[in-house]
């Protein structure tokens, strides 16, 4: 299941095949110091950058008007002008906060090709879908055996 903004792609028509979901790693940027007197680097911090999440998706409609007015609603769904909630089937107790930067585009020959959807994920890290929380006691109970 993929949803974005809280709807599914699958409920935008039954014509919609999702293939795969890729969702890739962050980028990973390293900072190294120089030392002044000595050879090498010394490692300082990783920092990671955007992730990439990939639909692969057909649509299985052989009338050229439906498939694009399928295709144009799928553009609608994936539109947005700030990043909300994105679901992916690799993470059922989180989501991530995309926008799609990546519209696929609508092939007056073959109707039934795999199509891309892609989004970018600004800060890289899945969100809980709920808070998790457990009760804290006061007594500390230690057992030792002398």
């Amino acid at each position: 299941m993929v949803a974005f903004n809280n709807k599914r792609l699958e409920d935008i028509s039954n014509e919609i095949r999702i293939l795969d979901v890729i969702v890739n790693p962050p980028a990973v940027r390293t900072t190294s110091i120089a030392p002044a007197l000595a050879d090498g680097e010394t490692f300082a911090r990783r920092q990671y950058g955007t992730r990439k999440v990939d639909v692969i998706f057909s649509v299985l409609e052989n009338d050229p008007e439906r498939h694009s007015q399928i295709m144009h609603s799928i553009n609608q769904w994936a539109y947005s002008d700030q990043e909300k909630r994105l679901t992916v089937p690799q993470e059922q107790n989180g989501y991530l906060m995309a926008v799609c930067t990546d519209f696929p585009t609508d092939s007056a020959r073959d109707y039934w090709e795999p199509v891309t959807l892609s989004f970018t994920c600004y800060n890289p890290y899945f969100r809980a879908n709920f808070e998790r929380s457990d009760d804290v006691s006061n007594t500390i109970h230690i057992n030792r055996a002398d």
